[in-house]
């Protein structure tokens, strides 16, 4: 009789190292607009400029931001508009040429108060893996 041979061992894949993380970020209420902004720096913790961010919602509303234009070295940023916008958002760093996240994807909140707690606006420093 024939002998059936052992399945080979799964092989986990391997993580995905991103070039790009969330160092830290910050969050403030403001009653008269709503944006994201914040930082890209490199592993010694220099501004980069050149380096785009997408931002987005659940409709699209697409934006790319490109750090140090018309802004100081390593700055970006995307006004999402006057006034409390209350949703959800995301943001990724994204390679220049094909639009491909380089960063893990980060869920922003707006809140609908700005208020004690509110959120309207939300600042990303960025910082490079490698």
């Amino acid at each position: 009789s024939a002998t059936a041979a052992a399945p080979a061992p799964a092989v986990a894949p391997a993580p995905i190292v991103y070039q790009w993380r969330r160092e830290w970020s910050e969050v403030y209420p403001k009653c008269d607009w709503t944006a994201i902004r914040g930082t890209v720096r490199d592993t010694f913790n220099n501004p980069v400029n050149d380096v785009v961010v997408k931002t987005w919602n659940d409709w699209g509303n697409e934006f790319y931001s490109l750090a140090g234009y018309e802004s100081a070295a390593g700055d970006w940023s995307r006004s999402i508009g006057e006034g409390i916008k209350p949703g959800t958002w995301y943001v990724a760093v994204v390679d220049k040429e094909t639009n491909q996240p380089i960063s893990p994807t980060y869920a922003l909140r707006f809140t609908d108060s700005c208020g004690e707690g509110g959120v309207q606006e939300v600042v990303i420093h960025f910082k490079m893996n490698y």
